[in-house]
């Protein structure tokens, strides 16, 4: 009777707690173009695209591909600049394919600095080079994250609370167990939240740079030959 009534007080804090995790924001956009239209101020004016993009969470990335026969000084002129824009190198590989020299690295570097740092690379990269820049708007998927993460901390109270009232060893057991999964959940959602905050943090671009292919051309046979 007592561990029924215990269910009975576990199910009803199950409850509220589903109620308030229901009410968390959903994940909508996903890329730059998906971000709400901007809101207009309590003045009827509308806000600058700019002071609203920076109240967004924007994960920014790029790809960039090129030929050139110096690769070398190209790739240590963008580590460079690079590390004069506070980022690192995050991964760097060199091979020789049919006997050309390719070069991939990657670059992280600060958000804030990631439109200088790309405006100076994009000047010193050949003329047919290809360059990929993508946004990606986490804001609300981050809200929603936060949200879970509260009611799971609640969650994690009451299920504290409950195991000070709890005397019998098969409630202490059954109410443990359910505590540590759900200690599992909030770790679980901490990292994603870590995760996403420091790609927001730092802007990741890929680079290939690789020597271009040679086509050699046979020499036609003379008259004579």
């Amino acid at each position: 009777m007592r561990f029924s009534f215990f269910l009975f007080s576990f199910a009803i804090a199950m409850i509220l707690v589903s109620c308030q995790m229901a009410e968390a924001p959903e994940s909508f956009p996903t890329s730059q173009n998906d971000i709400t239209p901007i809101p207009s101020s309590n003045d009827g004016s509308q806000q600058t695209n700019s002071s609203y993009l920076s109240s967004r969470k924007l994960i920014r990335t790029g790809e960039v591909e090129c030929e050139t026969q110096d690769t070398g000084p190209l790739s240590d002129q963008i580590i460079q600049s690079a590390v004069n824009h506070e980022g690192f190198v995050s991964a760097q590989s060199s091979k020789n394919i049919n006997e050309r020299q390719v070069k991939d690295f990657s670059i992280q570097v600060p958000s804030s600095q990631f439109d200088m740092f790309m405006s100076e690379v994009q000047a010193i990269l050949p003329e047919k080079a290809k360059v990929n820049i993508q946004s990606q708007d986490v804001t609300d998927q981050l809200v929603d994250l936060e949200a879970r993460l509260q009611s799971k901390i609640l969650l994690e109270e009451r299920y504290l609370a409950l195991i000070e009232k709890g005397t019998e060893i098969k409630e202490l057991t059954f109410m443990e167990q359910s505590l540590n999964d759900v200690r599992l959940q909030i770790e679980r959602i901490q990292a994603s939240i870590a995760s996403m905050e420091g790609k927001v943090a730092f802007s990741k671009i890929d680079f290939s740079i690789r020597q271009p292919i040679v086509i050699q051309v046979a020499e036609a046979p003379g008259f004579l030959s």
